[in-house]
């Protein structure tokens, strides 16, 4: 049986709030293979549990991208180079604090079928599945625009930190290994110019 952590280390295609008689307000969770299964957690649940399994603060992603997009709601959630959530209205809700975003993956987005005046459209994705969300055409357009200002901006930092950490292994690993009687003897003449600077 597939669990939702499987579905998250397989790499997310969607997470969708939806009501299930007899299970209630549950999660639709699919994979980039077209794996799918119920959650019986509600989508804010769901989210954190995905959070949590990259290691990310939602809060403090959802502030500092909106900004960059001039967004405070419906901001793409970056949690990998691989996985920027995109949020879309997916159901009208029964009680007020039922979830009506869910959330796609970028990286899965293939395309968009639906009308710029009907309140409604279909989201298809590179593994094969749909998502029918409750956004005009240009709303889920303009949600997919904002993905990918989020991407850019996410990529760009997430390579500058790539850079640092392998200069910072190298170094690592230079000054790690054993001094030669070359290094002494540069270490020594450095030392030696240093003192006739100072006039020591």
């Amino acid at each position: 049986m597939i669990k939702f952590e499987d579905i998250i280390s397989k790499g997310l295609a969607y997470i969708l709030p939806e009501y299930i008689e007899n299970k209630g307000n549950v999660t639709k969770a699919a994979s980039i293979e077209g794996d799918i299964i119920i959650e019986e957690k509600s989508i804010k649940s769901a989210l954190k549990t995905v959070a949590k399994y990259y290691g990310a603060d939602i809060k403090a992603l959802r502030l500092k991208y909106g900004k960059i997009i001039g967004r405070k709601n419906t901001v793409p959630i970056p949690l990998a180079p691989e996985l920027i959530l995109v949020p879309f209205k997916i159901r009208k809700p029964m009680i007020s604090w039922d979830g009506t975003i869910g959330y796609v993956s970028y990286r899965q987005i293939k395309g968009i079928i639906g009308d710029h005046n009907i309140n409604e459209s279909i989201i298809t994705l590179r593994c094969g599945l749909d998502v029918r969300c409750l956004n005009k055409k240009t709303t889920a357009e303009r949600h997919i625009r904002d993905a990918e200002i989020v991407y850019k901006s996410y990529i760009n930092l997430y390579g500058i930190k790539e850079k640092q950490a392998m200069i910072f292994k190298e170094i690592q690993a230079t000054y790690s290994q054993p001094a030669t009687r070359g290094d002494i003897a540069i270490l020594a003449k450095e030392i030696i110019d240093l003192k006739e600077k100072l006039k020591v």
